[in-house]
């Protein structure tokens, strides 16, 4: 069976493929609404997007909201953190764009793209399917250090 992950991570497509650079493709709004970054909206759909494609893993640099790690535990999902710095790697992994899905609709960096990849990494496993989340245990930490330092 064919595994399938969702890369969320714009930066790494300008260097994939040839034919599709950002001079080509202007960023479009979802909505009327100016966005900062492609994380808001897909928080907000991810939950549906994963019961109705069967995804495996998520790929991507900041988390996601921790809701959706009940939704992870009942589909058996993990979002994997690609660590700060590595775009230029993961994209070399790419070996191939198989396609590439609504891409005049939503502008290239929202575009839904296919790719065939090999040795993609390093990834941390940053949430998994049983409820652990790397950002809740960090910010906790954070949180108990620093009411420790403001007691001092």
């Amino acid at each position: 069976m064919e595994e399938i992950a969702i890369l969320n991570g714009e930066e790494y497509i300008p260097v994939i493929d040839k034919k599709y650079r950002w001079s080509n493709w202007a960023r479009k709004d979802w909505i009327g609404k100016p966005k900062e970054c492609l994380k808001e909206f897909v928080d907000d759909v991810e939950e549906e997007f994963i019961k109705l494609t069967n995804i495996s893993a998520i790929v991507g640099k900041g988390g996601m909201k921790k809701e959706l790690l009940k939704t992870f535990e009942e589909y058996k999902v993990v979002y994997l953190a690609a660590p700060g710095g590595c775009a230029a790697l993961l994209a070399n992994s790419v070996k191939k764009v198989n396609n590439v899905y609504f891409l005049e609709e939503l502008g290239m960096p929202e575009a839904v793209w296919e790719l065939e990849v090999g040795s993609f990494g390093p990834l941390i496993v940053a949430m998994d399917s049983h409820g652990n989340s790397i950002y809740e245990e960090v910010n906790k930490k954070v949180h108990e250090k620093l009411n420790e330092l403001i007691k001092l």
